[in-house]
């Protein structure tokens, strides 16, 4: 299969940069401190499925991404909520 046309589709269906170096998957310790929230409001947050996460054998990891459009949702709920 030719990897230029795999890279071509990721990077389409993927709309989010992906710095050189940084970490695409983090645990759900690095994920909670990165939301600034404990392990258990975390592990709440994944079993609402309001934060997608990918098994890789036995370990949780969850996308950086996700953790990104998770705080713009709720930014841009508040917005709602506040204009009304």
């Amino acid at each position: 299969m030719d990897k230029s046309i795999l890279t071509e589709q990721h990077s389409t269906d993927i709309d989010h940069a992906v710095t050189p170096g940084a970490k695409l998957l983090l645990d759900v310790h690095e994920a909670a401190a990165m939301l600034g929230c404990g392990k258990t409001t975390f592990y709440t947050l994944l079993s609402h499925g309001e934060i997608p996460l990918i098994k890789i054998g036995r370990l949780t990891k969850i996308p950086t991404v996700a953790l990104n459009d998770y705080v713009t949702k709720k930014l841009a709920e508040r917005a709602w909520t506040v204009a009304r």
